[in-house]
């Protein structure tokens, strides 16, 4: 059994089924930054693509504490978003998560976030992953080019939201970046997802069943706590 192995207390060490390479390999590792208010079964089918499509060894959620770019207020406390994810996560092979965001004051820089994890796991291939929407507001992000230069960035499509064009990204970003930018959107071929926390969090006010766009024991957990009602 091999598995991701933490200097931070209370992150989930994902084990997985495989014996260990006869070879010296470094763990690659997709870290999936979010809300997740709630966590639902698009993220999780993200996930496995990425996995599916040998991006990664490992996907690893982030629920954020604050997050910059989101225009409303955080509806769960980050305990509460945390536990979701975590039942979410648990039944599954080669994804987990960390409470590394939530465990610092202040806004949710990605740069911040992945600077220290490189420290953290220095031998470690990593990349963050991004929908369509977020890559056409990347440019705005803490430290934008810096965090582009640091880690590959997986970008997943998102329904009705078309790539930036390359010019914009290169003026941006420089060639180099948009090209590494371009190379890490996901092919056409993936299953897109049309779910969205905001909808969920409204189904379950207005008394809707979500049973089927959450995973069984984040739904679960949102009917014993009263959740988004």
């Amino acid at each position: 059994m091999t598995s991701i192995k933490s200097d931070f207390p209370r992150t989930r060490d994902t084990a997985r089924d495989e014996e260990p390479l006869p070879y010296a390999r470094r763990t690659r590792i997709a870290w999936f930054g979010g809300s997740f208010d709630p966590i639902h079964n698009g993220h999780i089918r993200i996930a496995q693509q990425i996995l599916a499509y040998n991006l990664c060894d490992e996907v690893i959620f982030i629920p954020a504490s604050m997050p910059p770019h989101k225009p409303e207020e955080l509806q769960m406390s980050g305990a509460d978003r945390l536990e979701m994810v975590r039942r979410a996560v648990e039944p599954l092979k080669s994804i987990g998560y960390t409470d590394i965001e939530l465990r610092r004051e202040g806004k949710s820089y990605t740069y911040d976030t992945m600077e220290l994890l490189k420290r953290v796991y220095p031998d470690c291939e990593m990349s963050f992953v991004i929908g369509m929407d977020s890559m056409r507001e990347l440019h705005t992000w803490h430290k934008a080019v810096e965090l582009v230069q640091m880690v590959d960035f997986i970008i997943y499509p998102r329904p009705g939201v078309r790539p930036p064009a390359y010019i914009d990204l290169a003026d941006f970003f420089g060639d180099r970046n948009a090209t590494r930018l371009v190379h890490g959107i996901l092919p056409d071929t993936i299953e897109l997802s049309e779910l969205s926390s905001s909808e969920i969090r409204a189904a379950i006010r207005a008394g809707e069943d979500v049973s089927d766009r959450v995973p069984s024991g984040v739904l679960e957990y949102i009917r014993e706590h009263r959740l988004y009602s």
